[in-house]
């Protein structure tokens, strides 16, 4: 059999990430697979060059997505059928083609949770989702097979959409780079830290409206009055259109709050390394990726409770409701001054971090395809 994979809508971040780990350690001939047909633009460079993966540079695809849409309408069916696929993988979650069959994925909530989106000021992007939303239930109500990557997205969306419960799906977590994994360090009392040598807080995630960091560091600088020798470093890409409320609140807290911008995947683990206590402050995730480096990283974890966080943390880390400052300083300054606490979840973060492999991750993933393809 050939798998196809339509990576048109997937240029950069956690997808090419997804594909490109999903690919690196499939046995694709176990599933009954002899060649693995990849389409799309630059992001092809960026996937491992395997004898048994042809790529197909489409350069339309490094185009506007019009111009994208404009080639799948009119050569894509053709292309699927001129290399002799029997099943194509959507991983982007939007699908509209005549080619059957095919699998779908979600990887994205806030295509569904209109709460989250609803944080966000009326803009394009927001327009975006909305027609995401429309795209990706008509995406998977045709669909031969869907891919959810949390339970947690499973149950929401087939809540929101029961028609598709009548679908072929499954669950299958991603994995975590092992270069991230380091054994936790002892934990210090907090009053072993001073001003020169800070207790280090770390959140790595885009700065925007679900990701909370202006609570977070409104909870960082009322401990930081109290008294505690504390920092937080914030690492991530900036949403211009919060970049005003956050500049500003960045200068008034610069004597302990830190913005290190956009570190590259390749070297965001040795800032992980450097840290004394992870915060995930998020309340819209469909598998939260950074979490779980984090847990891999052996540190203890204070995450938001919202979504798939207590499905993917559990009882590895302590919670707090992300968009209330008075509960992440409580919660926050309890994991502070808990010693025994931190070194307590630090380690079972660790552990449980074994459980997420992209070597399960592809197994699972070629397996579900192959029983699609062979059914339909």
């Amino acid at each position: 059999m050939i798998l196809g994979i339509d990576c048109s809508n997937i240029r950069a971040g956690g997808g090419i990430t997804h594909i490109s780990n999903i690919l690196r350690y499939a046995e694709p001939a176990r599933y009954g697979f002899e060649k693995v047909v990849v389409w799309g633009g630059a992001q092809l460079q960026q996937l491992p060059d395997l004898p048994w993966i042809d790529k197909q540079l489409v350069p339309e695809m490094n185009g506007p997505a019009f111009k994208v849409q404009l080639w799948k309408m009119n050569h894509f069916n053709k292309a699927l059928r001129r290399h002799g696929v029997d099943v194509l993988l959507a991983p982007g979650g939007t699908y509209a083609g005549r080619f059957r069959p095919y699998v779908s994925m979600s990887q994205n909530m806030l295509v569904f949770e209109k709460q989250e989106r609803d944080r966000f000021p009326f803009s394009l992007n927001k327009l975006r989702y909305l027609a995401l939303n429309v795209l990706q239930t008509r995406s998977f109500s045709h669909a031969q097979g869907i891919i959810f990557i949390s339970r947690y997205a499973r149950d929401y969306i087939l809540h929101s959409v029961p028609q598709l419960k009548e679908k072929q799906h499954t669950v299958i977590y991603h994995g975590v780079s092992a270069r991230f994994q380091q054994a936790p360090r002892a934990q210090r009392p907090v009053a072993a830290f001073s001003a020169q040598q800070p207790f280090k807080i770390l959140y790595v995630s885009i700065i925007n409206y679900y990701k909370h960091q202006l609570v977070l560091m409104d909870a960082v600088e009322q401990l930081h009055r109290k008294g505690y020798h504390i920092s937080l470093e914030l690492v991530g890409p900036l949403n211009p259109a919060l970049e005003k409320a956050f500049r500003e609140k960045l200068q008034q807290l610069g004597h302990c709050v830190k913005y290190a911008g956009k570190i590259g995947y390749e070297q965001i683990n040795a800032t992980y390394q450097q840290a004394d206590l992870f915060v995930f402050a998020s309340t819209c995730e469909n598998m939260p990726n950074i979490l779980v480096e984090a847990m891999s990283a052996g540190l203890p974890i204070l995450s938001s409770s919202y979504g798939p966080m207590p499905e993917i943390l559990q009882e590895a880390g302590d919670y707090f409701d992300p968009t209330n400052v008075a509960d992440t300083t409580r919660q926050l300054e309890a994991l502070l001054l808990d010693q025994q606490r931190r070194e307590h979840i630090a380690q079972a973060a660790f552990e449980k971090a074994k459980q997420f492999s992209w070597e399960s991750a592809s197994n699972e993933t070629l397996s579900f395809l192959h029983g699609i393809a062979r059914h339909n």
